[in-house]
């Protein structure tokens, strides 16, 4: 498949460009939440921020239809 993309000027395109570097940083953070949950010496109050924080963090991805499979 091919898909042409035409911009004004660098700028316009810039979010495009970085699509697969903001995916990166996505599914970086939720491995970094992972691990912190599954290996981490928590309190039972910071697993529950964090899996607050990674329940909403799931929710927005849902909401923008962003999948990080």
């Amino acid at each position: 498949m091919k898909i042409t993309l035409e911009f004004e000027d660098h700028t316009d395109a810039e979010p495009y460009l970085k699509g697969l570097d903001y995916s990166c940083a996505l599914w970086d953070f939720n491995q970094w939440m992972r691990s912190q949950m599954k290996h981490g010496e928590l309190t039972q109050a910071k697993w529950e921020v964090y899996e607050e924080i990674r329940e909403k963090f799931f929710s927005i991805l849902e909401e923008n239809k962003v999948n990080l499979d």
